[in-house]
């Protein structure tokens, strides 16, 4: 699995889609530069809280600068972290918190195109909460997806924390068939990203379909 030295490498390993070559967004914008290389993200975006837990981290060093806890109800701000300048200016009149982060926190970065969905790649993040730095930094899969000159759609994830390439291959509607899609799990292989074509006549080859 590769290993990222940083954030900043992390978010520009992949610059733009390569299929319509739009540029690549973080997904929901959870994860953005706010000052200086300083990125933040909501570590309570997919769960139940009466707060958002805010995490900022140097984009450089891969410290963490601090975690930030807003009430979602009111404006009230709970702190906890390092006092750099940038931390006491968000935070001129905040409290100390009573919840409380520690520990090894997994969080991760999904960047793709958000003009055709046909191209992203996730981060995986590892947070040392305990010494207050990103521990690990890898590139947990990408995903591309291809639509034949027969229209019909194939989809291969990279998935390099289990070394497995998932493939979906749609099969198309007919008068006679309302279509359906075929799932296959194989060994992990390289991605043509700028070749989809030849990545799928690679993976047919290993595969040999009803």
């Amino acid at each position: 699995m590769k290993a990222f030295k940083n954030l900043t490498e992390a978010v520009t390993y992949h610059r733009r889609c390569y299929v319509c070559h739009n540029h690549l967004q973080n997904h929901l914008d959870i994860s953005l530069v706010i000052e200086n290389n300083l990125y933040k993200w909501n570590l309570s975006e997919y769960v139940d809280s009466e707060t958002d837990d805010w995490i900022v981290v140097n984009a450089i060093t891969n410290e963490v600068d601090s975690i930030r806890i807003t009430r979602r109800n009111d404006n009230e701000l709970l702190y906890s972290g390092m006092d750099s300048p940038m931390t006491k200016r968000f935070l001129k009149h905040a409290k100390r918190l009573d919840k409380d982060y520690n520990g090894i926190l997994y969080e991760s970065i999904q960047i793709d195109c958000q003009k055709c969905h046909h191209f992203g790649y996730t981060v995986q993040v590892v947070i040392d909460l305990v010494n207050m730095f990103l521990k690990d930094i890898l590139l947990n899969s990408e995903f591309l997806s291809y639509e034949d000159e027969g229209g019909q759609l194939h989809e291969i994830k990279n998935v390099y924390a289990t070394d497995k390439t998932e493939y979906i291959y749609h099969v198309t509607p007919t008068d006679h068939y309302d279509g359906s899609k075929k799932c296959v799990s194989i060994p992990i292989i390289s991605l043509n990203l700028n070749n989809p074509a030849e990545t799928v006549s690679r993976i047919r080859k290993l595969v040999i379909f009803s």
